[in-house]
C-alpha cells in the first residue's frame, strides 16, 4: 500500500519552503482525480533549477529520512552536483513501517517549459501549491508516455 498520507505530508511542507509545485498522479488525485486510471504511486515535484533551491530541497528530504540518487548516483556528502545538469531529476526513498516505500521524484528540467511558466499557474489544495488545469496541459503536452497523453486528453475534455 502506498503512503499518500506521508507524500501528502512531504508535498505540503516542501511546497511552502521551497520554490517547487506537485504535479504528476499525486497532484492530478488532489484536484482532478477522474483524469486518473491508476492510483497514486509517488510524489512529483518540478523545482526551481538553482543549485541552491536544489541543495536546500536534498538537506530537507535527507533530514526527513530519505535516502536520494540522482540516476544511480547516492547523493552524499560525496556527490558532484555538477553531475545533475541533464538528467532532469533526481529521486528520494522512505521507508515507511507497513506500507511500501514512499517515492519523491524531483524534476528540476522540463523541455521548453521553465519552472516560473508553470509556477505561475498553480492553485493551493489541502494546503499543497499543485498545477492547476492550464497548468497540468501545458506538463502533460511534453510528456512522452501514452498514459500522460491519454490523461491529457481526459483533461483537456473536462469542461469545469
Amino acid at each position: 500500500m502506498i503512503p499518500t498520507f506521508e507524500l501528502i505530508r512531504i508535498a505540503r511542507q516542501m511546497t511552502e519552503r521551497f520554490d517547487c509545485l506537485l504535479f504528476g498522479s499525486l497532484g492530478l488525485d488532489m484536484t482532478y482525480p477522474e483524469v486518473l486510471e491508476e492510483g497514486v504511486h509517488d510524489a512529483d515535484f518540478y523545482a526551481d533549477c538553482t543549485m541552491d533551491n536544489l541543495k536546500a530541497i536534498i538537506a530537507y528530504l535527507k533530514g526527513e529520512g530519505y535516502q536520494l540518487q540522482s540516476w544511480q548516483d547516492p547523493i552524499d556528502d560525496k556527490f558532484d552536483y555538477e553531475k545533475m545538469r541533464g538528467r532532469f531529476y533526481f529521486r528520494a526513498i522512505k521507508e515507511v513501517k507497513d506500507y511500501q516505500p514512499a517515492v519523491v521524484d524531483v524534476t528540476y528540467e522540463i523541455r521548453d517549459i521553465t519552472y516560473a511558466e508553470l509556477s505561475r499557474q498553480t492553485i493551493i489544495r489541502d494546503g499543497v501549491r499543485v498545477l492547476n488545469k492550464e497548468g497540468f496541459l501545458k506538463a502533460l503536452s511534453k510528456a512522452e508516455r501514452q498514459k500522460h497523453k491519454e490523461e491529457w486528453k481526459r483533461l483537456h475534455a473536462l469542461t469545469y
